[in-house]
């Protein structure tokens, strides 16, 4: 696991090695995992190392989406968490999924919003880019607009 977080890691800092601007991160677990998978794998620490500071953890509520703030909500570049119900089917998790990147379209206007997605984070990420029109690059990062 941990070489994997490390090669996640990587990945994610080479996306973001020349961005100048405000930029907003979203990371999606996999199965099994939860938003706390991103701080026990280290990622987390990394993404802090290179610029990254930890803006939130986002929640489905009956009213819509939870943030819980982290330290980086004013830093330029963001990181937050999110918390799907793991073992839930994949339609349904996809579903929290763009309600929670719609409201942090929201929350931060003007600001690129991209995904990275652990395992079947990354499924999710993909059935949520395709029903609302997300340009893929070829790195599988997402960017685009959200709502």
């Amino acid at each position: 696991m941990k070489k994997l977080s490390l090669q996640i890691s990587a990945w994610i800092l080479g996306l973001f090695s020349l961005a100048a601007q405000a930029d907003v991160l979203v990371l999606v677990h996999g199965y099994l995992g939860s938003a706390h998978s991103w701080e026990t794998s280290g990622v987390n620490s990394m993404l802090e190392q290179n610029g990254w500071q930890r803006a939130g953890v986002v929640h489905a509520a009956p009213a819509g989406i939870q943030v819980i703030p982290g330290p980086g909500q004013q830093a330029a570049n963001k990181v937050y968490s999110v918390e799907l119900p793991s073992i839930a089917p994949l339609i349904l998790q996809g579903q929290q999924l763009q309600l929670m990147l719609r409201g942090l379209a929201a929350r931060h206007p003007g600001e690129s919003l991209y995904i990275a997605g652990h395992s079947a984070g990354g499924v999710v990420a993909r059935l949520v880019g395709h029903a609302d029109n997300i340009v893929i690059n070829d790195g599988g990062a997402y960017n685009g607009p959200c709502a």
